[in-house]
């Protein structure tokens, strides 16, 4: 039409020289590829499609420009490797190969990735026949035979663009922008079942054998200690944020990352005064001894607190003591164990490439569903508790409170399975269906002997018991278990203080506590909206709760130095009413009960809890 001068105005368009003209003229076209030559794997991990996207503008917080992409053909499942240059993409693939395979407990068989010199490297070759996975390269210019991950890398760049704070993304603050940006990047404004921020840090000590010096510690094994931790904090990212609340909303946290993307770590060496063999031992231990080898949090000069913390106390020719303190508004115990043991894995195997190196944790929010709309319901009564709740009571100031005493307590693998099976007996005589299992008998046993020692009077017609459930494995979909977060949900347990205190008590405990398990299979989510006033309106009647869990298996941590010879789960003295569980130290199938007590009740709770062992 311009060159006709059918239309006034229209500009000439210049022929594009790369179009073939024979062609056009011949109405040639490229004919597409056949539906029917399409494969698809018939088994998880059958084929892998992997495409590197990038250099991407602007950075991520931590500098990364590029990510590497892998789709499962047989699933659709992806999975996403943050990158700062492209020379690291056979170190992320090899991170990621180890970790799917792990989760999906099968082996990546074939590969396919277009031509892209990354892929076709020396050493991404070599690897890649010495661990046995075929490869498939597109052909020149056909991107079309890789399409699954390139509509992929699409779907991809386009979430990006459209997190908006009604997608559940989150306001995080840009120390280098000086802007408040919306982004997934940061997991923090979990559901609000429990006010995490006012929760406090979960504090451990780990004690381990260490009979040399200080300076043979400070030129040998602190730096294996340090670089590990370095290595293990590119995993887990978070810890190294600060957090704070949002000026404009009581309810919801923003994690602002650090200006230098680190958390504290703290050398100290024990000046002699406590003996270290007294520190690791199960008999009341004055808790002051134990505070000083605890890291502390603390609020920042800017208002904000940092997420994570950790301590060295070195004993000189004794031991060590590694100390941990991590928030609760970032993660929960599962989680936070799940750090501890990949900083010691990396520390004890130099790095990550060993077999038995823990999988990577998984940040993305978006793998917990919430079809119910539970997150803003619980946001929408955080910001009410925090509005309208009553200012807590002044402290009386008059009374010197006692001194704390931590003292553990340890049921053996053949005491709990006499009281499995007692428990077992006696409901089976009475037609009562119980969920007898460790947990069960050991909280039923512990909750007694708590009642028995702080005298609760028998006129009290109930009494509470608290724990927490992981609902990984119980969502719909269920969340893999390496989910860096808050996933939690709390169980609460009513049971009659004369029953309990009967003759058949731990009967009792564990019919009510089982009754509390069996009822998570109506829904884990089952009157979500209703746990955190349920928790208000019973805390007034100090229930026992129980923090930690055998399955944690927190004596597996080994960072080169052996087994720990003793861990104690500190940050229950915050809470009156507390009692920690572990897996038993120094016999399989035992479990330690850790408890925070005014001396002369831990000796009554130890005379109850000892003399109640010799009835069974």
């Amino acid at each position: 039409m311009s060159q006709e001068r059918l239309v006034e105005g229209l500009p000439r368009i210049e022929g594009i020289e790369e179009v073939c003209r024979g062609c056009t003229a011949g109405k040639q076209r490229r004919v597409p590829f056949p539906k029917e030559a399409e494969f698809r794997a018939s088994e998880i991990l059958e084929l892998i499609h992997g495409d590197l996207c990038g250099p991407i503008t602007p950075p991520t917080t931590a500098g990364n420009r590029f990510f590497l992409l892998l789709v499962d053909d047989y699933s659709r499942y992806m999975w996403v490797v943050f990158m700062k240059s492209k020379d690291k993409a056979l170190s992320a693939f090899k991170e990621v190969k180890q970790a799917i395979e792990v989760e999906k407990n099968a082996k990546i068989k074939a590969f396919r990735t277009d031509r892209g010199g990354e892929f076709r490297s020396d050493e991404f070759v070599a690897y890649c026949k010495t661990m046995g996975i075929k490869r498939h390269l597109t052909a020149p210019y056909s991107p079309q035979q890789n399409g699954v991950v390139e509509r992929r890398n699409q779907t991809v760049m386009g979430m990006a663009r459209r997190y908006e704070k009604g997608s559940k993304a989150y306001r995080v603050y840009n120390s280098s922008t000086k802007k408040v940006m919306v982004t997934r990047d940061a997991i923090f404004e979990e559901d609000k079942a429990w006010d995490w921020l006012h929760t406090g840090p979960v504090e451990r000590l780990f004690f381990f054998p260490y009979h040399h010096p200080t300076s043979h510690f400070l030129s040998t094994s602190l730096q294996s200690l340090t670089s590990s931790l370095s290595l293990t904090l590119q995993r887990f990212h978070l810890l190294t944020c600060h957090v704070s609340t949002s000026p404009s909303d009581p309810a919801q946290y923003i994690f602002s990352p650090s200006s230098s993307n680190s958390i504290a770590l703290t050398i100290a060496e024990s000046d002699g005064s406590t003996d270290f063999e007294e520190l690791i031992s199960s008999n009341p231990r004055d808790l002051s001894k134990l505070d000083p080898l605890v890291p502390q949090l603390g609020k920042l000069d800017d208002g904000t607190a940092a997420l994570a913390a950790l301590q060295i106390t070195i004993f000189p020719n004794q031991g060590i003591c590694i100390g941990v303190s991590i928030h609760h508004v970032v993660c929960d115990d599962s989680a936070s164990i799940h750090f501890v043991k990949s900083w010691a894995a990396a520390c004890r195997d130099n790095g990550f490439d060993s077999e038995s190196a823990p999988v990577l944790p998984i940040h993305d929010r978006a793998v917990v569903a919430d079809p119910n709309g539970l997150y803003f319901k619980s946001l929408s009564e955080m910001r009410e508790l925090a509005s309208n709740g009553p200012p807590p009571p002044p402290p009386d100031l008059s009374v010197k409170p006692p001194a704390l005493f931590m003292a553990t307590f340890s049921l053996s693998r053949e005491q709990i399975d006499r009281l499995k099976q007692g428990v077992a007996d006696t409901a089976a005589s009475s037609g009562v269906p119980v969920h007898s299992s460790s947990f069960t008998v050991a909280c039923a046993y512990a909750w007694i002997c708590l009642l028995k020692c702080q005298g609760e009077n028998p006129s009290k017609e109930t009494t509470h018991l608290l724990f927490s459930v992981d609902c990984r494995a119980r969502l719909t979909p269920p969340v893999p278990v390496q989910y860096f977060g808050n996933c939690l949900r709390p169980c609460f347990v009513e049971a009659g203080v004369k029953d309990l205190l009967s003759e058949n008590g731990v009967v009792s405990g564990a019919i009510e506590i089982g009754k509390s398990i069996k009822g998570l299979e109506n829904g884990v989510l089952d009157g979500a909206e209703l746990w955190l006033k349920k928790i208000l309106s019973i805390l007034p009647n100090q229930p026992m709760s129980i923090g930690g869990s055998p399955r944690f298996r927190v004596y597996d941590v080994d960072f080169g130095f052996g087994k720990p010879k003793k861990v104690e789960m500190v940050s229950i003295a915050k809470t009156p009413g507390t009692v920690s569980l572990s897996e038993s130290g120094t016999e399989e199938g035992g479990i330690e009960i850790g408890v925070v007590l005014p001396r002369d009740e831990t000796e009554r709770l130890s005379s109850c809890f000892l003399g109640g062992l010799k009835l069974i």
